[in-house]
């Protein structure tokens, strides 16, 4: 294979997944986005309320999101490699452990909604509120949980388009849903904080079941569970499973209580500032998009390719990655700074938290192209590898050793404003960044779990 067909099968096959996983997220965040506006226009303490409640989807997502990328990493090289059964294994065992990380979390947050969002906030009503909202969506974490996996594995096998056209149909049912039934549209009742829950949880419940749904068809033959043996593991495939999965989840884990932890020391700055940051987030998410959608689209062909055993191609791969997160990331960044003000007026909040807002955006814009990187190198081309121990160590590092403790002493010692909170926050992308680009230099980062 020439150089220039290589780099047009490259090209071809990252805009065949890229694409429909970006519209895929631009769907989720667009959501995000579409409640935030609708419940912004039932005050701060709404907004306040969902997004500290949503704290807990959020822990419970990314776990997701670590056992899709690190069962992802290993259903990669398997479908690379041509392993069928063994990708099966990979894909039932990650949804046997979703499903219990997604009972842990609807328990707790069913039984003792007051008592999560005390921890967050002392303001009595965003309580209320909060625990309304959470001990409704609880109960979709269990649809989630499925749903993920089986987005991840479609993907793994290049087939992108199916999870964008669920998610497309499963989106627009819940933002329908929440107009109806947040504001009360017809025969249906105003139900604020917690028709919102009850859209959102009927949008997950639709989403797993097509997805199950469409495994079953002569499409996807390597989808669907229809042989026992693909419920039949081994001790060392399991460890195999664990080995590369269980750091993943960790980093995910250890990444999402740093968050949690930002949030918590956000809280403690008032409503208005958690209003703020709910915003800040729902808008940077729609950039976000493309971040994930060329990190992702790494670790796929990263993990064919070591599958493959094309080590070399990997490794050239990862340099295009790297190249290409740091472009599109000051595309991006250049794109949100121009849009803020626009984007933040359509909330219709108090004008001192809509000014915070769009300031705290303008320094967030800056921001981006680090933070594309550092997504491409952990998210994408170190997990993609197999490295997956290496990117939990690191990301344990930077958020509990640098921005964590950059926020607190920012917020509780020196009282700097949100924007400048940020600021200081990106420190941990830097050592990240850093550390990353020198393992990807030192070529270390490529483990072949398919022999």
């Amino acid at each position: 294979m020439t150089l220039t067909i290589e780099k047009k099968d490259f090209y071809k096959k990252l805009f065949h997944l890229s694409i429909p996983m970006m519209l895929h997220q631009l769907l989720l965040n667009s959501v995000s986005f579409i409640d935030t506006i609708m419940i912004g226009q039932l005050g701060s303490q709404s907004v306040a309320a969902v997004g500290l409640a949503n704290q807990m989807f959020f822990l419970i997502n990314l776990i997701y999101f670590g056992l899709g990328s690190g069962s992802g990493v290993l259903m990669s090289q398997f479908w690379g490699a041509q392993k069928i059964n063994d990708f099966k294994k990979t894909f039932v065992l990650a949804i046997i452990s979703s499903s219990l990380f997604a009972f842990i979390f609807s328990f707790t947050s069913f039984f003792f909604p007051e008592a999560i969002m005390s921890f967050f906030t002392k303001d009595l009503e965003v309580i209320k509120l909060g625990s309304q909202y959470l001990k409704i969506v609880s109960i979709s974490y269990f649809f989630s949980s499925i749903g993920y996996i089986y987005a991840t594995a479609f993907r793994s096998i290049h087939n992108s388009k199916l999870p964008l056209f669920v998610a497309t149909l499963a989106l627009t049912l819940n933002t329908v849903g929440n107009y109806i039934l947040i504001f009360g549209i017809g025969p249906f009742p105003k139900l604020g904080v917690q028709g919102a829950a009850i859209s959102t949880t009927f949008c997950r419940f639709v989403e797993v079941f097509l997805l199950i749904a469409f495994s079953y068809s002569k499409k996807n033959p390597d989808i669907g569970l229809k042989r026992i043996k693909s419920f039949i593991f081994t001790l060392p495939f399991v460890k195999k499973f664990l080995k590369t999965s269980s750091p993943v989840v960790l980093n995910e884990l250890t990444w999402a209580l740093g968050m949690v932890a930002y949030k918590f020391a956000f809280a403690q700055m008032g409503t208005q500032v958690v209003a703020a940051v709910q915003v800040t987030e729902s808008i940077t998410g729609l950039f976000f998009i493309v971040a994930m959608g060329f990190s992702m689209s790494a670790s796929i062909m990263v993990g064919n390719k070591v599958g493959e055993k094309q080590y070399e191609l990997a490794q050239s791969y990862s340099n295009r990655f790297l190249i290409l997160s740091i472009i599109s990331g000051a595309l991006v960044g250049m794109l949100l700074f121009f849009s803020a003000p626009l984007l933040t007026h359509l909330f219709r909040l108090e004008n001192d938290v809509s000014q915070l807002i769009i300031k705290t955006l303008s320094f967030f814009a800056f921001l981006i192209p680090l933070k594309f990187l550092v997504t491409a190198i952990i998210v994408g081309i170190i997990r993609g590898g197999g490295s997956t121990t290496f990117a939990f160590i690191t990301e344990a590092i930077s958020v509990w050793c640098i921005g964590v403790p950059s926020v607190f002493i920012a917020i509780f010692i020196f009282k700097l404003p949100l924007p400048y909170v940020y600021l200081l926050m990106s420190l941990e992308e830097v050592f990240k960044t850093s550390i990353g680009l020198y393992k990807i230099k030192s070529k270390t980062w490529i483990k072949d779990f398919t022999n």
